[in-house]
């Protein structure tokens, strides 16, 4: 829910403390605004109203008080008469007051900010297929994590999670520079299995077969959007197996929708508030279990393209070939070979692909290896 200071203001002129004139309104498009904070990503339309039917708005653009110390009226402020509406860029702070004679409203504050302060924060964790833990279902110990990858603190109020899970940020949330942000399905069932707690817990459940999950801002500006999967190529140990999807990189910069950003957890139910140690430093994803070497050349090719691999052991095997949202287009290779070095010349020019970034993923009994293929008509 939006966090609204209306409330307080009721007291205090309940109270006597403020002279019963109500602060001016402020809207956009015709619609009331009640968050103290609004992230933008370019100018913004504010329009402030005055409802009393008495009196005229007095506003700034400072961040100072159009009331002066002593009840004039401030030598920065603005008459906004009964309604005015005003242009705001990011980083402009508004307050205004209602002023009649020699009495003035309680003061209204607003501020904008800009939506490219969130660049720094990445997704980096994902629990959306957990075991259960002895009575407890899995649907209650999901989580996803959140980390602030930047060098400045991030104020993560009013930011909402509105497709996939339902979750807004409370006023004064806050995710110091490399720190995280965990919400859970069930925070008190989170702290019995981790030992700590997080006070935030969403409504809804993640999906098993992958679905969309997006983080917006009170405007409905994306701070983060992508959608997951749960087949191949993209990791399947986290849909079931207890593992989580966690970010290849321990700050991310690739983007989330993509398969290379992920990785799978070192550990069983994942690292929920900290670095994995599957997580690397370089820009290198993780794909394997262990060490294997898989060759696909020429890279990129018009034709046809040569898979190379050597086997440790007599196993059946199986290649795919993906789009870059990770649809299965064609099965290269489904069969069992004996150990050895392997060569498998694949013709793609009869397939009707058309020129783009195609993945080519090997799959046995203990590896999964995912290679980019660029194909070129």
């Amino acid at each position: 829910m939006p966090f609204s200071i209306g409330y307080r203001l009721q007291q205090l002129i309940d109270e006597k403390l403020f002279a019963d004139i109500k602060p001016p309104v402020y809207k956009n498009n015709g619609v009331e605004i009640i968050d103290e904070k609004i992230i933008i990503s370019g100018e913004y339309n504010l329009t402030l109203e005055n409802k009393n039917g008495i009196g005229t708005i007095a506003y700034t653009i400072d961040g100072s008080d159009p009331r002066a110390i002593g009840g004039a009226i401030s030598s920065s402020a603005a008459n906004g008469g009964n309604s005015k509406t005003i242009t705001v860029k990011s980083g402009t702070r508004v307050m205004a007051r209602i002023k009649n004679s020699t009495n003035w409203s309680p003061l209204h504050e607003i501020v904008f900010e800009n939506s490219a302060l969130f660049t720094d924060l990445k997704v980096t964790e994902l629990h959306y297929h957990p075991v259960d833990q002895d009575t407890v279902g899995a649907k209650q110990l999901e989580f996803i994590e959140l980390k602030n990858t930047g060098t400045s603190t991030l104020d993560l109020s009013g930011l909402s999670f509105t497709d996939g899970i339902e979750y807004t940020f409370p006023a004064g949330t806050t995710v110091a520079p490399k720190g995280f942000v965990v919400v859970a399905s069930n925070p008190e069932e989170f702290q019995r299995l981790y030992g700590f707690t997080t006070d935030f817990g969403y409504s809804g459940s993640l999906s098993n077969g992958g679905e969309l999950i997006e983080l917006e801002t009170s405007t409905n500006e994306t701070v983060i959007s992508f959608t997951f999967y749960d087949t191949i190529p993209w990791p399947t140990e986290p849909d079931g197996d207890g593992y989580s999807l966690i970010a290849a990189q321990t700050n991310p910069t690739g983007d989330p929708n993509m398969v290379e950003y992920w990785a799978v957890s070192k550990y069983l139910n994942g690292s929920p508030m900290a670095d994995d140690e599957a997580s690397v430093i370089t820009n290198t994803p993780v794909f394997a279990t262990k060490s294997f070497n898989l060759e696909v050349y020429p890279n990129p090719t018009s034709s046809s393209v040569n898979i190379d691999f050597l086997l440790e052991g007599d196993e059946k095997i199986e290649i795919g070939l993906y789009d870059i949202n990770g649809r299965l287009l064609s099965t290269l290779v489904n069969e069992f070979l004996t150990e050895g070095y392997h060569n498998q010349t694949v013709q793609l020019n009869n397939m009707n692909l058309k020129s783009g970034i195609y993945l080519v993923v090997f799959k046995s009994r203990d590896n999964l290896v995912t290679k980019k293929l660029i194909y070129q008509q």
